[in-house]
């Protein structure tokens, strides 16, 4: 764990920021609350997560953990969509719609494997750094293998923790990006509410996620994910989601179900 980390990361218990590293592990000072580091991930959920769907409890299972971006993230836009929407088109849209953020903080919210995070701390001259946030303890183990293969262990930095409850202070964070968690949230007012506070005046929120569909087939299909908390949403509701906690819509595009949609946070 690089100790930058802590600079931008309150205690969940009491909200401060007075951190002591030990031997594995990091310390609160103002509350005495002991938080492990393994393979350089601090999590701040030693008791496991509080807001889970039974969509999420998969990211928990090893053979998901193991193959998510390899084996699924890879190609599921594309068979979302119904066209070509591989990564490369995907991280290319993520890059241009966040040409203007060149430095400061991001957050990679619900990141799996740190796919976006990646992208974010990959291009040259940007001084940026990146917290891959995740509750699946396992699927940041994966990240922090991709991320040490890609050398980016200097500005990616791993994090366990929950986007209902988001370990940072109001107005710290310079951009938030979130591929497809959106639809996967237990409680996804509440996570785009966080949002909204630790966001500074003015910064992005850069989300992937997926739409309701009015076909008859996809519809039924939509309907039995949402009996493991998978919840879609008209264009309308997403953009009144965000508009309700203070993110207004700047841009989107739609790709059959897929949807981009880049919002930023009132106020700047």
């Amino acid at each position: 764990m690089d100790e930058k980390i802590l600079h931008w990361v309150v205690c969940p218990q009491c909200a401060e920021r007075q951190w002591r590293t030990e031997t594995e592990a990091v310390r609160c000072e103002s509350c005495g609350s002991r938080y492990p580091v393994q393979n350089g991930v601090l999590n701040l959920l030693p008791g496991g997560p509080h807001f889970l769907t039974a969509a999420q409890r998969t990211n928990f299972w090893a053979p998901v953990a193991w193959g998510y971006e390899d084996l699924w993230r890879r190609r599921s836009l594309s068979l979302l969509s119904g066209q070509p929407l591989g990564l490369e088109r995907e991280l290319a849209l993520l890059n241009e719609w966040l040409a203007d953020a060149k430095g400061g903080v991001f957050l990679d919210l619900a990141c799996s494997h740190g796919l976006y995070a990646r992208a974010l701390a990959g291009p040259r001259g940007l001084d940026r750094e990146i917290i891959a946030l995740d509750s699946s303890p396992r699927m940041l183990q994966a990240a922090a293998r991709k991320v040490r293969q890609a050398q980016l262990a200097a500005t990616v930095h791993l994090l366990c923790a929950e986007g209902e409850s988001l370990p940072f202070a109001a107005d710290s964070l310079d951009g938030i990006v979130c591929g497809g968690s959106l639809n996967e949230f237990k409680m996804a007012e509440l996570v785009v509410a966080e949002a909204g506070r630790v966001l500074k005046p003015g910064a992005p929120y850069f989300s992937m996620h997926l739409l309701s569909s009015g076909a008859a087939w996809p519809r039924r299909l939509q309907g039995l994910a949402r009996r493991g908390g998978i919840h879609f949403w008209d264009a309308d509701g997403v953009q009144a989601l965000f508009a309700d906690r203070g993110l207004r819509l700047v841009r989107r595009a739609r790709f059959g179900i897929v949807e981009f949609a880049l919002f930023k946070k009132e106020g700047g």
